[in-house]
């Protein structure tokens, strides 16, 4: 799931499908470093990064479409909530995510 998360994400953000393949590619190359999966039980956290990287993606989108609706918001904030259930640090996460768009905002980017 964390891979077809990473491929829709590389794929939007780069507009091409060598993007997406590379992504993937990469994260699998890197996996050792990616997760801790394969010497632990089930981590929660690891429950919640398809969620990150879907939330990633729909936040890219409203900023780019620049015209949203109110049903681009709601599917940000189901994922966004989805994504805070199973991991308990997941507010940290948020928070330097929302410090990130307040100083590209801030310095008008």
């Amino acid at each position: 799931s964390s891979p077809v998360a990473i491929l829709l994400l590389s794929l939007y953000l780069s507009e091409n499908l060598l993007g997406g393949i590379v992504s993937v590619l990469m994260f699998f190359y890197n996996h050792g470093e990616a997760t801790r999966v394969m010497w632990t039980p089930p981590l929660r956290e690891s429950f919640s990064m398809p969620f990150l990287y879907l939330q990633l993606l729909v936040m890219t989108w409203i900023i780019k479409k620049k015209c949203s609706v109110l049903t681009d918001y709601i599917l940000y904030g189901v994922i966004s909530l989805l994504f805070m259930l199973p991991w308990q640090f997941a507010q940290f996460t948020l928070l330097t995510q929302v410090l990130c768009l307040q100083a590209v905002y801030s310095i008008r980017l």
